[in-house]
């Protein structure tokens, strides 16, 4: 469902004058710990995927890593995760929101908030909402959700493309990760019978109409479709990547393994469990390609984990240093009207 011709006025219109919006509050205490938690998470999840591995192993593994298909493959799939995540960001904050919002401004805080993400990363759920607060008054829930909208679809293509491999192959992915697919679809078809089932509307009406899942509750198929493809679009670009850069490492992963591994190990660096990208990545590369597969030797899956989620990092921080004066001088601006 669009949104009206003006967001201000679309936001008082939505909102009621019962509901006014209030400034998003950012504790950076909180935000600090979560921090480090996931710091001390990360570490111990390189500790023990580098078990066994000495450093004179790990430092020849890295020299011997093929350079030009790892930086292709960076290169490729940094422009990709920034263009998807622009796009789609851009599509559910101009449907749902204001549709009004210059897509600059979305490249910039899309692109910008990355800089948060190396040591504080919950707070880039902030920048959102600040942003539509300070620009539009819209109410911080209802921008959170516009926000989270698009977070879902990207979950849902991670599991899906882990799902498929688990239901037409024999391919092994070892219980604990089997069980937590298998739980996300149960939540997300339940999810998702409450949300659009006519039969379902009448349970939690109040849970229904929060402005947290009003993006979620008026999103069309459309919608939905396009910004399904533009996540699937994404994971397949990131398979391509990751299957040159192993193949030139000598790893030859069946189809089903790629598709199981690839999104997986990518989320993985976006998870509570991980900090800057580092920590999940590590331990699911060794698990998986050394211990579980054995496509290639625990030092070779260390150091092909370590370089790549260095790497990302490095052009990362580069995109979001560029477009992060741009996101302050938003995050600061007077509201419209």
């Amino acid at each position: 469902m669009n949104a009206g011709p003006s967001g201000l006025a679309e936001a008082s219109e939505k909102q009621g004058t019962s509901e006014a919006a209030e400034a998003p509050q950012v504790n950076i205490g909180r935000a600090a710990l979560r921090s480090a938690a996931a710091l001390l998470i990360a570490i111990g999840l390189c500790w023990y995927a580098s078990q066994g591995i000495s450093h004179h192993e790990l430092r020849e593994a890295i020299h011997a890593l093929p350079t030009e298909p790892l930086i292709a493959s960076l290169l490729v799939f940094t422009l990709s995760f920034f263009t998807a995540d622009v796009l789609g960001f851009g599509l559910s904050w101009r449907t749902h929101l204001a549709r009004e919002v210059p897509w600059r401004d979305v490249r910039a805080l899309v692109c910008g908030k990355q800089v948060l993400a190396l040591a504080l990363p919950v707070l880039t759920k902030v920048v959102g909402p600040l942003y539509f607060w300070r620009r539009w008054r819209i109410s911080p829930t209802r921008a959170l959700g516009a926000s989270e909208l698009v977070n879902a679809c990207d979950l849902t293509t991670v599991v899906l493309f882990t799902s498929v491999p688990l239901l037409l192959s024999d391919i092994q992915l070892g219980t604990g990760l089997t069980a937590v697919v298998a739980a996300w679809w149960a939540l997300a078809l339940a999810a998702g019978a409450w949300l659009w089932s006519p039969q379902l509307r009448r349970l939690w009406p109040r849970a229904r109409s929060a402005g947290l899942l009003e993006a979620f509750t008026t999103a069309t198929r459309a919608e939905l479709a396009k910004l399904m493809g533009l996540r699937i679009a994404h994971q397949l670009v990131l398979l391509a990547c990751v299957r040159s850069l192993l193949a030139a490492m000598g790893a030859r992963l069946s189809l089903s393994q790629l598709a199981a591994f690839g999104p997986l190990f990518i989320f993985s660096g976006a998870l509570p469990i991980s900090l800057a990208g580092f920590g999940g990545p590590q331990g699911l590369a060794v698990a998986l390609l050394a211990h579980r597969w054995g496509l290639m030797a625990p030092g070779q899956a260390m150091a092909f984990s370590l370089v790549w989620s260095a790497g990302f990092l490095l052009l990362q921080m580069g995109v979001a240093v560029a477009h992060f004066p741009r996101m302050l001088t938003l995050l600061r601006a007077r509201p419209n009207g």
